[in-house]
């Protein structure tokens, strides 16, 4: 229940509506009891796994999608594993995410470097652009961890509907959704420069990471950012430039 606990302080109180969904083909009674006492609002379905499934967790969120969906659920939507660990802050900041919009965001315990996620250039004129990635994994074009993004949940009721892919490579899912996303002709990238300057989640929290070099105590990306890739010829362990056509992000509030 660590999960419930951090949810129960995010101070955004009765604004969060955490949507949990069993591996099962009907709901636990025991789980559904303890999910009332946690103090957080919240929704309770089932949907067993495929046994061939090669994605952990597809059908679950695409059965969240799909309620979402059913019952004009309106807000931010964000897909929080319950083995991270959360800054209450990013809450309050998902929350301000415009409609049509949709955000990435580095998440750490991952990565050469400690973290994972975009890095941005210059705001230029309200605009910055996705220069590279802080990466362990890199041939994607949204190199995001699963808890490295969020959407608005008007973008779910544009034809067609993002969903997860049970045709996805592996290590493919979260990109390959957010091209679907990116897609969306009403879709915005929207950047929140708190949340790209230092870390708001980790993943798979207390386990370090085995394949990082070093931890920013801080846990901001400034020091890891300034030794990125400066030429284009340039080869740096744990950066991959980004590709050139991905949309400009538009800065929060702007």
């Amino acid at each position: 229940m660590n999960l419930a606990h951090g949810l129960a302080k995010s101070g955004v109180g009765r604004q969060l509506l955490w949507v949990v969904v069993e591996d099962a083909a009907n709901v636990d009674s025991a789980i559904d009891d303890l999910l009332a006492t946690s103090g957080v609002r919240y929704r309770y379905l089932a949907a067993e796994s495929q046994a061939v499934s090669v994605h952990r967790g597809l059908v679950q969120r695409n059965r969240a999608l799909d309620w979402i969906i059913e019952e004009g659920v309106e807000g931010t939507v964000y897909f929080a594993d319950d083995d991270n660990a959360y800054r209450p802050s990013l809450w309050r900041r998902l929350q301000a995410l415009p409609k049509g919009a949709f955000t990435v965001l580095p998440v750490g315990n991952m990565g050469y470097f400690g973290w994972e996620g975009p890095v941005f250039g210059d705001v230029k004129d309200g605009r910055a652009a996705i220069e590279q990635w802080s990466c362990d994994f890199c041939p994607r074009r949204w190199n995001v961890d699963m808890s490295g993004f969020a959407f608005s949940t008007t973008l779910l009721a544009t034809q067609p509907s993002p969903r997860f892919e049970e045709s996805s490579k592996t290590g493919f899912l979260e990109t390959d959704f957010l091209a679907q996303i990116e897609n969306a002709e009403i879709a915005s990238l929207v950047v929140f420069p708190e949340l790209a300057d230092s870390i708001h989640v980790w993943h798979n929290y207390g386990v370090p990471f085995h394949g990082a070099a070093f931890y920013d105590a801080t846990w901001t990306t400034g020091g890891t950012v300034g030794r990125r890739m400066v030429n284009a010829s340039d080869i740096v362990l744990g950066f991959a430039w980004a590709d050139s056509d991905l949309p400009l992000a538009v800065e929060a509030g702007h």
